[in-house]
This record gives structure tokens, C-alpha cells and sequence, in this order.
């Protein structure tokens, strides 16, 4: 593996992150001017962020099994 490949790696991991932080974000503001309590909120956003990091992993590892 060169260094270019482990750059790209995790430029990509970083960036799934990244997306991953910004739905809970909009997942927990969404369901705040909805009118729920923080604590229902805070559960929102954590489920949404668990939920996006985990079909973005699946996606990558897919793409990487089909690559390689």
C-alpha cells in the first residue's frame, strides 16, 4: 500500500466523519424546532449519526472489495 492509497484512505474516512457530524446536527435541530426535550433530541441525532456512518462504512468497504 502506497502513501498516495493510505492519503486517499483517510481523506475518506475523515470526510464520512464529517458527513456523519453534520446529519446528527440537522437531525438535532430538525427534531428541536419540532418541539422535543434535548435529551429526545440528543437520542435523534445520535441514531442518525450512527445510522449514516454505518451505511457510509458499508458502502466504502463495498466499493473496496469491488475495486480491489
Amino acid at each position: 500500500m502506497d502513501v498516495a492509497h493510505t492519503a486517499i484512505m483517510i481523506m475518506a474516512i475523515s470526510l464520512g466523519v464529517l458527513f456523519s457530524c453534520m446529519v446528527g446536527a440537522v437531525a438535532f435541530a430538525v427534531s428541536r424546532w419540532d418541539g422535543a426535550p434535548v435529551p429526545a433530541c440528543l437520542a435523534t441525532s445520535g441514531k442518525a449519526f450512527a445510522v449514516t456512518l454505518t451505511m457510509l462504512s458499508a458502502v466504502s468497504a463495498t466499493a473496496l472489495a469491488l475495486i480491489k
